[in-house]
């Protein structure tokens, strides 16, 4: 069975969900994050300030297409932000229904 907190009307993805090389599970110096508009829940963020690993954000949009962020290295203190936007001018936000980060603390 699979767990999910749910923020609102958006969940946010348990480690049961992550492919075994990776976890969902912020490790201690990383963080997940996320950006509303309108009153909706639309992006994912991570930040992560610990000395070594990768990590990512994701999102899986209303639309059932999931968008990642660039992957970055955890000790250069970058944020990796997924966005649900449409694919047309202007790019408006569109509503996710899961977030989650990718955090890879052994590579």
């Amino acid at each position: 069975m699979t767990a999910a907190l749910v923020v609102g009307t958006v969940a946010i993805a348990q480690p049961a969900q992550a492919a075994p090389y990776f976890t969902t599970t912020p490790p201690d110096g990383c963080y997940l994050d996320v950006y509303t508009h309108q009153g909706f829940v639309y992006s994912s963020a991570t930040y992560c300030t610990r000395g070594h690993g990768l990590h990512r954000a994701v999102a899986r949009c209303s639309d059932g297409q999931t968008v990642y962020g660039f992957t970055e290295e955890m000790e250069y203190s970058r944020t990796s932000i997924a966005e649900c936007r449409s694919s047309v001018y202007p790019w408006e936000p569109k509503p996710a229904v899961e977030v989650w980060g990718e955090y890879w603390i052994d590579f």
